[in-house]
């Protein structure tokens, strides 16, 4: 695996998931918290309030009783409409908490980024070993008959294969070195991300308890 693809692996499966974790808690947090609360009944004596017109007399009656179902359930549905987008926001927080959570804890992409990391050491010690010796097979090329044209092309190809071979030692070292810094980077990024999210999501937790509470409430003056 190159080294670009190391780059490219950092640039769409690790920043892009924090990029999109951002926008997708700014477009969460655009939707007015606020102002779903407030449709939101507070307690059950507001609901209550609402049906106690509604029970009398005639409420045990077939009739009454039809009436009074319907109100019920007109209640349920509203507090259903209110807990739909709650759950929708609930889910896609949720699995963005979990891509995030593999960079924080260093699994999948990062994972893969650090297995390489440790795979490309043994290369860079390798192609180290190769250079330290290539000068003794470039000075036995020189001392065998001088520089003739056969010499000189052999002498050329090593002093070619020399400069490869350290440009992907500086390459790969540089990428090694700079491996442990990019992921503190960006796990200080998802970290952030992931304070943000727990954040929105118990606000979102509140609400799904408080419709949970009324709907199971609405429920018992059914039966």
């Amino acid at each position: 695996m190159s080294t670009q693809t190391i780059r490219s692996i950092i640039i769409n499966q690790v920043s892009r998931v924090i990029s999109d974790g951002k926008d997708q808690i700014e477009e969460e947090g655009r939707k007015n918290m606020d102002e779903l609360k407030n449709e939101i009944p507070s307690n059950p004596q507001e609901i209550t309030e609402k049906l106690k017109a509604d029970i009398n007399e005639k409420t045990c009656s077939k009739e009454g009783k039809e009436k009074f179902d319907k109100k019920i359930n007109n209640e349920l549905s509203k507090l259903q409409a209110l807990e739909e987008p709650l759950l929708k926001s609930n889910k896609k927080l949720t699995k963005l908490y979990d891509n995030l959570s593999d960079i924080l804890n260093e699994e999948g992409a990062v994972g893969v980024i650090n297995s390489v990391a440790g795979a490309l050491q043994p290369i860079t010690d390798s192609l180290n070993r190769v250079i330290a010796v290539s000068p003794v097979a470039l000075a036995s090329q020189i001392s065998i008959g001088g520089v003739g044209s056969v010499n000189g092309l052999i002498i050329a190809q090593l002093i070619d294969k020399i400069d490869f071979g350290k440009s992907k030692v500086r390459e790969i070292s540089g990428l090694i070195n700079s491996i442990p810094n990019m992921l503190t980077f960006y796990k200080d990024q998802a970290q952030e991300t992931v304070d943000k999210i727990l954040i929105l999501k118990n606000k979102i937790q509140t609400l799904e308890d408080n419709i949970i509470k009324l709907k199971l409430f609405i429920l018992t003056l059914k039966l």
